[in-house]
């Protein structure tokens, strides 16, 4: 939906403004066209279902099955990306979210190791430097330093 809001947009302006090319880079970085990166080194991590991503993001699943830590790097609150994530694989928002972490931590539940990062570069850096990581990026942003495990469509 939002895809076919921003192709009209840019359509109107195409018409009136012309120039395309603002309108391809919006199309490219939309948050739809998002896919869960891993380590690679990660075998338990390949094939990774929707439901075993809710568990990552929700705290129920905090190891994989080499006993390895599960660290989970977001796009910091307010990002677009971010947002796409938490409805898509957890179906809520940030604020629920946010409520969801914080009575975890009141109750002394286990957390999930949550962290960060506000650029692909920053992602990739971060999955790629821990064995247990996972992360989200832009199709067109993955690269042979991650590896895509499951798609967001």
């Amino acid at each position: 939906m939002k895809k076919t809001i921003l192709k009209c947009l840019c359509a109107m302006g195409l018409v009136m403004f012309g120039g395309g090319e603002a309108c391809e880079v919006a199309l490219s970085q939309a948050p739809d066209n998002l896919v869960m990166v891993a380590n690679k080194e990660n075998a338990s991590a390949a094939g990774m279902s929707l439901a075993q991503a809710r568990k990552l993001l929700m705290g129920e699943m905090m190891t994989w099955s080499d006993k390895s830590k599960v660290m989970v790097v977001l796009p910091p609150p307010g990002d677009a990306g971010r947002d796409v994530i938490l409805k898509k694989i957890c179906g809520m928002g940030e604020g629920v979210y946010l409520r969801r972490m914080l009575q975890a931590a009141f109750v002394g539940e286990p957390m999930i190791s949550l962290h960060e990062a506000a650029t692909p570069a920053a992602v990739k850096l971060f999955v790629k430097s821990n064995s247990g990581a996972v992360g989200f990026l832009r199709k067109g942003d993955v690269d042979a330093s991650v590896r895509a495990v499951m798609s967001l469509e």
